[in-house]
This record gives C-alpha cells, sequence and structure tokens, in this order.
C-alpha cells in the first residue's frame, strides 16, 4: 500500500516572520520569528511532510511572490532548513476557490470574508474537487490566527489539521504527546 502523502502549509506574518515593511524593498528586511522557527523545524522533524508550502495572505500577486522569492525567501528557507514547494498568491487563491463560490472572489472577501481558517479549508476542497488524490492527502496548516482544528473528507481522501503555531504546546496528537521541543521523537501518528 503506497503511503499517504502529507503536506505542510506555513503562514509568514507573525508566524515566521515579522509583518512585512511596506513599501519598496519590504521583503528584504524581514525579521525572523525564533519561536515560530523552532516550533515549525520541530513539527516538520516529527510530522515528515513529503512537501512545505506557503498559504499567506502576505503575497498578494506575482509582484509581490517575486519581492518574497528574492528578498524574504532565501533566509527562511536556511532557518528552516527546507525548500519550499509552493508559493501561492492571494490572487490564485481566489481562482482556486471558483468551484467552491462559482465565481472569482476578491481579495477583500478572501481576507474579510472567508479568513485564513475557511480560506485554507475551501482551498483543500477545491484540490479534493479535482480528484486523483491516491492514495490519499494529510494537509496542516501552521498560523498564528487560526484556532486549532481537524477536518476529514475521507471521499476525497483529504484529511487535515490547522494549527496555531502559537499553542502548538497545547496540541496533542492522536497518541496523546504534546507537540513542544522537548517532545521525545516519533511519528505524529496523523500521517498513517
Amino acid at each position: 500500500m503506497t503511503e499517504r502523502r502529507r503536506h505542510l502549509h506555513l503562514d509568514l506574518e507573525s508566524t515566521l516572520i515579522a509583518p512585512v515593511p511596506t513599501g519598496t524593498g519590504g521583503w528584504y528586511h524581514t525579521d525572523l520569528y525564533p519561536a515560530g522557527i523552532a516550533r515549525t523545524k520541530e513539527y516538520i522533524r516529527r510530522w515528515q511532510p513529503h512537501s512545505i508550502n506557503i498559504f499567506s495572505f502576505a503575497i498578494w500577486n506575482d509582484e509581490e511572490r517575486q519581492n518574497f522569492n528574492l528578498g524574504c525567501r532565501p533566509g527562511l528557507e536556511k532557518a528552516l532548513g527546507v525548500k519550499f514547494d509552493a508559493v501561492p498568491t492571494v490572487e490564485e487563491m481566489c481562482r482556486v476557490l471558483i468551484p467552491i463560490f462559482r465565481r472569482e472572489l476578491s481579495r477583500t472577501e478572501l481576507l474579510q470574508f472567508l479568513g485564513k481558517q475557511i480560506a485554507f479549508r475551501e482551498c483543500m476542497h477545491a484540490r479534493g474537487l479535482k480528484g486523483n488524490i491516491d492514495p490519499g492527502i494529510d494537509v496542516t496548516l501552521l498560523d498564528d490566527v487560526v484556532y486549532n482544528e481537524s477536518f476529514n473528507w475521507p471521499e476525497m481522501k483529504i484529511s487535515g489539521h490547522i494549527l496555531n503555531i502559537d499553542q502548538m504546546e497545547h496540541v496533542y496528537d492522536p497518541d496523546s504527546r504534546p507537540i513542544t521541543k522537548s517532545s521525545s521523537p516519533g511519528p505524529l501518528g496523523w500521517d498513517r
């Protein structure tokens, strides 16, 4: 039996980096959040995702993504010890949601009406509508503005977790081991 694929999605601002300064060159002048970096590295070590992606409302369009890729991304990837697979823009997220909402959402609707919690879940739902998810995927979002939530759509072969990175010491895996830097090594159990 083939192993389910694990996809980790990471927020940026106030999760891994300080809010991006406005104006020209903001992505070149961001500071890392050491606590967020440490918690994320530990989560990566324990969960061992197959892909690591960004899921952030800070990257609005292709120009912002280019600035992120050139300015912030190299240092962030080095700090985490990983390479990012996908860095979607807010505009791309709005287009991905067309099958769910039957129209393209505006950036304002995505940010203010849906928010990160619902936007992530619905983007994963839209992915499931495309089909061909064999043998299945497990997705996780680490973010600072979400509440802890799990979801499971067996008919789409998708299960997921949305975790508040600031509450990581209060999040437990199915084997009741806390997810903290001091936890014993081993899989989280969500990858089964």
